[in-house]
């Protein structure tokens, strides 16, 4: 199952090229789906026995927290400039 996982992702990050510097070069819906792959086929022993497993689970979810956090921010900033305190709260 591992094996699938692991090459399902790298099949994703092959399939998807650079658009532009200023957007992601991939989707980032299918990071998610990749990552929930990930942590739902893995198991605790797996990924104890396995260094590049926990390598590619941290990675990947270092790369879709980044991704939700940027998103959040984003709205922040839009709300402080906004002075709207409703979204601050």
């Amino acid at each position: 199952m591992v094996v699938i996982l692991f090459f399902d992702l790298l099949l994703f990050l092959v399939l998807y090229k650079t658009q532009s510097e200023d957007s992601l070069w991939y989707n980032s819906s299918d990071l998610t789906a990749a990552w929930d792959r990930l942590v739902a086929g893995a198991t605790a022993d797996q990924v104890r026995a396995a260094a590049n497993l926990r390598h590619d689970l941290v990675d990947v979810t270092r790369e879709v927290l980044t991704g939700l956090l940027t998103a959040y921010h984003g709205r922040l900033v839009g709300a402080f400039s906004d002075n709207n305190i409703v979204l601050l709260r």
